[in-house]
């Protein structure tokens, strides 16, 4: 992983970050490994909405194993960014 991934106390101040202001919406820039999508999903209000952007085709992680495993497919949307 590259130095610019999450560490587990960065995702857990993510985590908390969000679940004390009560985040209902989030907006991801980068998704590498998927740790802190995981983080925040678990942190955001019931009907909120995690939407990741990512402008690399060949990420660390596939979006869909993510999408799975946290079962949050009815609340997350991954865009890949357009090339300017």
């Amino acid at each position: 992983m590259p130095e610019i991934h999450v560490s587990p106390n960065e995702g857990k101040l993510l985590y908390l970050l969000a679940k004390l202001t009560g985040a209902k919406r989030v907006l991801e820039i980068g998704l590498l490994g998927g740790y802190s999508t995981i983080w925040l999903a678990r942190a955001i209000a019931p009907k909120g909405k995690l939407v990741t952007l990512e402008r690399m085709r060949n990420t660390s992680v596939s979006p869909v194993k993510i999408w799975n495993a946290q079962a949050c497919g009815h609340w997350w949307r991954f865009d890949r960014a357009m090339r300017g």
